[in-house]
């Protein structure tokens, strides 16, 4: 009973309103994260090798169906470089401005990011959505910990809270994968397309529920 009490923060106690909320975001954060697993299977059954442009053809060494485990590294680190491009000027202006509003532009550039790669086909296309994700990443991860303490109810209890907070990353990561392969899975054949690729419902659903 004691070990329990010890990971419950409770929404109705004022001082600790504004951390259960933190928590609820940086979980619901991990959560949509972890649906990129099944960024090798997107290249695998959607990705289109012969894109128009001229980048794509750049990319094509890297990006393509004939190694989706290639592609899905270079997309990964597309996103961690855009990552590092934003994450201290994000954590600078979040100084200024506040925290709140930076969790918001990450947020929305990580949702635009997760619904563009639903609709995307081409290399270049599944890269720019890394890179836009990549900047909400970064922008988010910038301020994720200081919010945190920023809120800590009682300072005397900092590292149990902490570990909380911490636990929503845990939390997060399993129920992305959890959720996400049921709907990919639903969706996914509602097109019937050739085993085992899945449809572009299935994706969508996916990445819109990321």
């Amino acid at each position: 009973a004691d070990i329990a009490k010890c990971y419950y923060v409770s929404p109705a106690d004022p001082a600790a309103r504004d951390f259960f909320f933190v928590w609820i975001s940086r979980t619901l954060y991990y959560t949509g994260g972890s649906v990129q697993a099944f960024l090798v299977y997107f290249v695998r059954d959607r990705l289109d090798d012969d894109g128009p442009t001229r980048i794509d053809r750049f990319l094509a060494p890297y990006v393509s169906t004939a190694d989706p485990a290639r592609a899905t590294c270079a997309i990964a680190l597309a996103g961690y470089a855009a990552g590092v491009v934003a994450a201290v000027p994000a954590g600078m202006l979040s100084d200024w401005t506040g925290r709140k509003p930076m969790v918001v532009v990450a947020c929305c550039l990580m949702s635009a990011s997760m619904v563009g790669l639903g609709f995307a086909t081409t290399a270049s296309q599944v890269i720019i959505m890394g890179l836009i994700g990549g900047l909400g990443n970064g922008c988010y991860q910038a301020v994720d910990l200081a919010l945190a303490v920023d809120t800590i109810p009682d300072l005397e209890e900092s590292a149990r809270y902490l570990g909380i907070w911490g636990v929503g990353a845990f939390v997060g990561v399993c129920l992305g994968p959890v959720i996400g392969a049921p709907l990919l899975y639903v969706f996914g054949q509602i097109e019937a397309p050739p085993p085992p690729a899945n449809g572009q419902l299935g994706y969508i659903a996916l990445f819109a529920y990321g």
